[in-house]
């Protein structure tokens, strides 16, 4: 993995001044930049992702690199929409695909699906990787502000399926502190077979990984969760869903409760 930053000193194309600077084929560098793995600084000017490949550099120009040989772009991604509105939709994110752009590329990430169809849309809500499930996409300025201040104020239910090590039982709340602050995951157990619990669980707060480092505290880790918990490790990925989306439309006033079709659901 390569992460380069560095100054031009004179005018010539960007590709030519890679090769010097990097131990990197022109061809590998051509398909990094085609990925988005370019961002170009000018003079008094703000950082930009630069995908073209004959673009010229200035001297003084800040470059920076980003290289994974491991990033794998799937041409046919598992993201649709599931609701929409004029101003926004819900849209289905699958396992393993990032939300948004990273520094290494600005494809292969549900926006770059989105964005196709609405070039201004932008994520309201993020997913982790590893998690699949709804997410809101906002098609507008306007709409971005909205959503966010939902975002923002909690006033946005969300709701998630899980597999979980172990028989939770009759918990049903856990009430622990994440990084010296407050946190609540109110848990119901939906099924208990082999050795795993079904759970729905609602989100009181948002903390950082909140559900699977609380479910981890109380001894029941996520199946398959690759960071945290003990002997829950699986091939078949993370069971954690953002199956249900629960709130008032800034734009209509109704109260929209979107859902997640039942073949895409985890169980």
């Amino acid at each position: 993995m390569i992460k380069f930053r560095g100054k031009c000193k004179e005018s010539m194309p960007v590709v030519d001044w890679l090769v010097q600077e990097l131990d990197l084929s022109k061809v590998k560098i051509k398909s990094v930049i085609d990925l988005g793995g370019l961002w170009i600084k000018k003079l008094g000017k703000k950082k930009k992702r630069v995908k073209k490949i004959k673009t010229q550099l200035a001297a003084n120009d800040v470059v920076e690199f980003f290289y994974n040989p491991n990033l794998s772009i799937q041409k046919e991604l598992d993201c649709h929409s599931v609701f929409e509105h004029r101003h926004y939709g819900v849209w289905y994110k699958g396992v393993s695909i990032p939300s948004d752009g990273t520094p290494f590329s600005d494809k292969g990430c549900l926006s770059y699906v989105v964005k196709k169809l609405h070039p201004h849309a932008a994520i309201i809500n993020r997913l982790d990787f590893e998690v699949s499930g709804l997410v809101i996409v906002a098609y507008s300025k306007e709409a971005r502000g909205k959503l966010s201040d939902l975002i923002r104020n909690r006033e946005i239910q969300k709701k998630y399926l899980a597999i979980a090590l172990g028989d939770t039982g009759e918990l049903s709340v856990i009430d622990r502190m994440l990084d010296g602050k407050d946190a609540e995951t109110s848990i119901k157990q939906i099924r208990y077979e082999k050795n795993r619990s079904f759970l729905e669980i609602d989100l009181i707060t948002g903390r950082y990984h909140q559900i699977r480092r609380h479910l981890d505290l109380v001894g029941h880790p996520l199946w398959g969760d690759p960071r945290y918990g003990k002997n829950n490790k699986s091939e078949d990925g993370l069971k954690l869903q953002a199956y249900q989306l629960k709130f008032l439309c800034p734009f209509d006033r109704i109260s929209r409760v979107i859902e997640l079709e039942n073949e895409k659901r985890i169980f």
